[in-house]
């Protein structure tokens, strides 16, 4: 088990064999994850945002340009591209438009249904044929699953459609049904059914509609409900009222795994029968909702409760706990927390946060699924000097010199490179004077008066004169300079600069 310090929320299967695991880490470009390294495969290259599987073959969206004039995916060219270089054929247009709404969580096959931001209409692409349905509808929420798309509506209403577009059928719900805005919305096949988590409700509404009896659960003031719809007709096969708001779950085998801010529950699919519940020691606490996150394996059930800073992992069949993961200080699960299953190193990845006053506040925990009961380590990382100095800008200020010459590290630059672009954010973030995240977060009264915003990074390794780092310590500076303008920060006046010792 092992913390590993890279900031995206969003893990990917690689589109190659090689890499298995891939991110792409705020600016910085692609990595690939490996169980024993960490290293860029695109260093502030084009923007990577995932990956999609069309017959066996897996493609990574990219955008090719680092420096769009426009808005983030509002500009730019974006192509599929496989891991030899082969671009996915079709409607390439109509794919990208469509990439802003695309799951990387589906293995898709013949279609892709997902809302053109351009055309603010619903289209599905046939990845065989390249034609294109389209169609324009008032939604609230809406998820491809498997070759149907589910979509609530403003009317109130559930609709299932084919990969068409065709609408199969409709479902009207109830007036306590209504889906809020911040409310999830999840659906799942189950052999002839339709799960569907209808979303987050007043608790009041439905204790005193007698659709969910009173509990232990007094604290939490919303509940969930499930509904299995038969996937011809639309029918509602059952229903089930949950005691809190449904934050996380997972569909495994004829099982259902829901998880709250309060309890765990395990439902059988066909029936909606409780087969399985467990509560928590702060069942009886009003504590900060909306912070449980799931992951279901073969054996094990993986929880994790962002505000209880906690970390369980139990068992499948009874929920009984295996081990409550002890996390370095100052971290804790992320709420409803992302995951991704890296199959090739047997490696299950859980997104982490941090409390402490840093610009990047992610990591990822990597858990080695044959080995649970594996002492935490946190990865290592190479050794820097940090000195103030007088300011070139004003004698009055101070300016801030990073420096790594750690000789574990003098032929890693890619460690380097990514340990220090953090290490210079966090330090950018916390000593400037103005920074609106920093508002935000509450966290204005953190910085350094007489800092004037200069930021000197020097790296000292074998392999500083080679062109590959050279090139990486100039794109260092730019990221960093985009980064800025991002985030609006300055300090005192002065704006906040990167150099770096690189040959001019």
């Amino acid at each position: 088990m092992k913390m590993v310090y890279i900031q995206s929320p969003d893990l990917w299967k690689g589109e190659a064999p090689d890499h298995p695991a891939v991110c792409s880490d705020s600016f910085l470009g692609k990595l690939s994850l490996l169980k024993e390294k960490t290293s860029f495969l695109d260093y502030g290259g084009g923007h990577f945002s995932g990956t999609v599987l069309f017959n066996g073959q897996r493609y990574a969206l990219i955008k090719d340009d680092l420096f769009p004039d426009g808005n983030g995916f509002d500009s730019g060219e974006y192509h599929f591209f496989s891991s030899n270089k082969e671009e996915l054929d079709g409607n390439e247009d109509i794919l990208c438009s469509l990439s802003r709404s695309i799951s990387f969580d589906i293995d898709y096959t013949d279609t892709i249904i997902a809302y053109d931001c351009f055309d603010d209409m619903f289209k599905s692409v046939d990845l065989n044929s390249g034609l294109v349905a389209s169609m324009s509808l008032d939604y609230w929420f809406d998820e491809q699953v498997g070759d149907y798309y589910c979509v609530i509506d403003r009317e109130n209403k559930l609709s299932l459609y084919d990969k068409n577009l065709e609408l199969l059928w409709n479902s009207p719900l109830q007036a306590i049904e209504y889906v809020k805005p911040y409310s999830r919305f999840f659906s799942r096949l189950y052999k002839d059914a339709l799960l569907v988590n209808l979303g987050s409700f007043d608790k009041k509404e439905a204790l005193q509609q007698g659709l969910l009896e009173k509990s232990g659960l007094s604290a939490s003031q919303r509940t969930s409900e499930l509904v299995n719809f038969n996937l011809k007709d639309g029918h509602k096969n059952w229903t089930y009222f949950t005691q809190s708001e449904i934050e996380a779950w997972q569909l495994v085998d004829d099982r259902i795994y829901l998880a709250t801010s309060y309890e765990l529950q395990v439902l059988d699919a066909s029936s909606g029968k409780v087969l399985v519940h467990k509560n928590f020691p702060w069942t009886d606490q009003l504590i900060e909702e909306f912070s449980a996150g799931l992951y279901v394996t073969d054996s094990l059930v993986i929880y994790g409760h962002a505000s209880q800073r906690k970390l369980l992992i139990l068992n499948r069949s009874d929920l009984s706990l295996i081990r409550d993961v002890a996390l370095p200080e100052h971290w804790h699960p992320s709420s409803r927390f992302r995951t991704f299953a890296d199959q090739d190193n047997g490696l299950l990845y859980i997104g982490l946060t941090t409390d402490q006053v840093v610009a990047l506040t992610g990591a990822q925990l990597a858990i080695d699924l044959a080995d649970i009961q594996a002492p935490l380590e946190i990865e290592k990382t190479p050794e820097f000097k940090l000195e103030w100095i007088k300011s070139n800008l004003d004698e009055s200020r101070q300016s801030l010199v990073i420096t790594c010459d750690d000789p574990d590290y003098a032929d890693d630059f890619d460690t380097v490179l990514r340990i220090s672009d953090r290490l210079i954010r966090d330090q950018a973030y916390y000593h400037s004077s103005y920074c609106p995240m920093k508002g935000l977060r509450g966290q204005n009264d953190y910085c350094t008066a007489d800092f004037d915003g200069q930021i000197r990074f020097n790296f000292f390794g074998n392999v500083f004169n080679t062109a590959l780092v050279q090139q990486r310590m100039e794109m260092m500076e730019q990221l960093f300079a985009n980064w800025v303008e991002e985030m609006s920060i300055s300090s005192n006046n002065f704006p906040v600069g990167l150099t770096t010792n690189r040959k001019r």
